[in-house]
């Protein structure tokens, strides 16, 4: 069984039952699994957790696995990175993800979790990742000799890949910061044309919105 999790919740639990059996001998422990959210405000670009399956048997002293997915919505800025954590600190409960880390289109980790022989009866074990950083947006561009200015949202600080009229055009970027890039150049330079000029700014991979300026 799969339990999806829309990415707008603030936070949700799921009950985990793991029994373990010796012959006659049985035991079982009941887990909370509390999947949280470090941002509760839904974005264009985010991704959502899923636990596969819901409860499972093992033996004390034992590891057991469980396969969490992650589904993105959008195109997300950065990789998806996991963690988890147990609320009681001598809870003789290990965890670790492999791999540890998604890239930016998400897919499946496995989650290896080891009890031990004096393991509490219950525990609640999160798993938490970051929310997505969003993705560079341009909301204008102007050429006023010799800058091309252009302003919008998620740009960085350094790094930024500029195309005018599928030119890169990079190498001419004077300055850099969240909400604004100029370049410095003549318009051949630059890429420009006289009449309608597309560019787009590219962050970690990440390419924006096309935006249409004139000239």
């Amino acid at each position: 069984m799969t339990v999806a999790i829309s990415p707008d919740v603030q936070a949700t639990s799921l009950s985990i039952r793991i029994t373990g059996g010796a012959g006659p001998l049985r035991r079982s422990r009941n887990v909370s699994l509390s999947v949280t959210r470090a941002n509760n405000n839904p974005t264009t670009a985010d991704f959502s957790l899923s636990l596969s399956p819901n409860s499972q048997m093992v033996k004390a002293g034992s590891t057991t696995s469980f396969t969490v997915g992650v589904t993105t919505r959008g195109t997300l800025s950065q990789g998806v990175n996991l963690s988890a954590s147990i609320d009681q600190a001598n809870s003789n409960i290990q965890t670790s993800f492999s791999p540890s880390s998604l890239t930016a289109t998400g897919g499946n980790v496995t989650l290896t979790v080891t009890t031990s022989n004096n393991s509490p009866a219950t525990a609640i074990l999160s798993i938490t990742a970051p929310p997505p950083a969003p993705s560079p947006a341009i909301s204008n561009a102007i050429f006023t000799k010799p800058t091309l200015t252009i302003t919008g949202t998620a740009f960085g600080s350094s790094g930024a890949v500029i195309n005018v009229n599928q030119q890169n055009i990079s190498s001419f970027l004077t300055r850099q910061s969240e909400t604004q890039i100029v370049l410095t150049g003549t318009k051949k330079k630059l890429g420009i044309k006289k009449g309608v000029n597309q560019v787009t700014v590219t962050v970690n991979g990440v390419v924006s919105n096309s935006f249409t300026f004139n000239f």
